[in-house]
């Protein structure tokens, strides 16, 4: 409720103002709210790249179930700044690994957690 509300507000702010609110959104709304109203407008080739950084950055609050596939996905993503967000979240996680490699690093990962 509350990021659709903040979603809601977004569209009636100027441009410049659109950014905290969306920074706001997505840093609140839980792992389906981001998939359903954040992930959407980070692919939208309307949203300004800045903007799309921010709701992109909001993945770093997730839960790795939620947080490591969006982190795939954010690889394929046409800015540069987007795919470098994603890549350093899942860096973190696994060091030794090859971009090429991590699908099967996040899948090994989710499926034995300790």
């Amino acid at each position: 409720q509350k990021v659709a509300s903040l979603m809601n507000l977004a569209k009636t702010l100027a441009p410049d103002h659109r950014r905290l609110a969306y920074a706001s959104a997505s840093f609140v709304c839980g792992p389906q709210e981001f998939q359903q109203f954040m992930l959407p407008l980070v692919w939208d080739p309307a949203l300004p790249t800045d903007q799309a950084q921010v709701l992109a950055a909001g993945v770093v609050g997730l839960a790795d179930p939620v947080r490591l596939p969006i982190c795939l996905t954010l690889l394929k993503h046409p800015d540069e700044s987007i795919r470098a967000t994603a890549q350093s979240v899942l860096a973190a996680y696994f060091p030794e690994t090859d971009e090429a490699s991590y699908p099967q690093a996040v899948q090994h990962y989710l499926t034995h957690p300790d």
